[in-house]
């Protein structure tokens, strides 16, 4: 732990020529009193180190003098890819890695502007963030090995259970955080925001080296989508509607329409395409928000729940 101090010393004050010891402990969570003895023991070992009094004092290197102990380390590498998306690396508890891997980056490139050219914002217009307070504790079990121990949220009965898991890999999918882990010798998958407590406990596990995260992420998701896919929707598509679709719409409607049954015509601009639903109801709701852009051909039992919703809500508001 000592000598990842040290080295930490010697990037700080190289990024940050004048840092003084009361920032250089606030930085690495220690007390003033270490950051002179740590420096004491650079000194001693030839690190060409030196501190200077009065109003613009602090610590400084040599002048000309470049350490090689800028280079990245593991964890600050993972908290420079997590901070390419605003918020991650700070939701994950990586906030002082992240600020350690941008002033290295800076003191390579000679860039002090702190401001990126891109900017990536994963949430779309009409969705609110998930609240996540609990995904700190997993990012720490991923790094520590850590078993959990979770109360989680859930449809079915009971609503609310408690978990045992060993988490394998975290995934942000259009701005919500999913762990994949293991319980009960199972790979599960679970929706963060749906944890109501966790903590770490005092046991821990072995990494399975051949577990794949995209790979696994990539089986869940088409299970998923095939375990949703109970109705097939067979509908005329206004082309109206589907210049709203491509540009505002459900990415999953958006690749339903390049399997296009029958394409348009000079004369009505319509196309006909099969839409993937797990319900009668959810069918019924996707689709009446189209209005006459959109007219349902089959199957019949969805034409049938159409028209009988459409007249339910004519009568409501005659």
């Amino acid at each position: 732990m000592r000598v990842a101090r040290l080295l930490s010393i010697i990037f700080e004050v190289d990024a940050r020529p004048g840092i003084t010891a009361a920032e250089l402990a606030a930085a690495l969570g220690v007390s003033a009193r270490t950051v002179y003895r740590d420096v004491d023991a650079l000194q001693q070992a030839g690190i060409p180190l030196y501190g200077t009094s009065g109003r613009n004092g602090g610590l400084r290197l040599v002048e000309g003098y470049r350490s090689r102990a800028t280079a990245l380390r593991a964890d600050e590498a993972a908290a420079l890819l997590a901070g390419v998306v605003p918020g991650v690396a700070e939701q994950l508890g990586l906030h002082a890695d992240l600020d350690r891997a941008r002033r290295k980056v800076r003191s390579q490139s000679g860039d002090t502007d702190q401001r990126g050219p891109i900017l990536i914002d994963p949430v779309g217009w009409y969705h609110i963030p998930d609240e996540v307070p609990h995904l700190a504790t997993l990012a720490e079990a991923l790094r520590t090995n850590t078993i959990v121990t979770m109360r989680y949220s859930r449809w079915e009965l009971p609503t609310e259970v408690t978990r045992t898991i060993a988490p394998l890999g975290l995934v942000l999918k259009s701005g919500a955080w999913y762990v994949m882990a293991r319980s009960r010798r199972q790979l599960r998958t679970y929706r963060v925001n749906q944890i109501r407590s966790a903590r770490l406990t005092s046991r821990h596990y072995e990494p399975d080296p051949s577990f794949d995260l995209a790979a696994s992420w990539a089986a869940f998701v088409a299970d998923f989508r095939q375990r949703l896919h109970a109705l097939d929707a067979h509908v005329r598509v206004s082309r109206g509607v589907r210049d709203w679709i491509r540009s505002e719409g459900d990415p999953a409607l958006c690749e339903t329409l390049n399997r296009i049954v029958r394409p348009a015509t000079e004369h009505d601009g319509d196309v006909e395409v099969v839409l993937p639903f797990e319900s009668l109801e959810r069918a019924t709701a996707e689709l009446l928000r189209f209005g006459t852009g959109v007219e349902v051909c089959g199957p019949p039992e969805l034409r049938q729940h159409i028209a009988s919703v459409t007249a339910a809500l004519v009568a409501r508001y005659q």
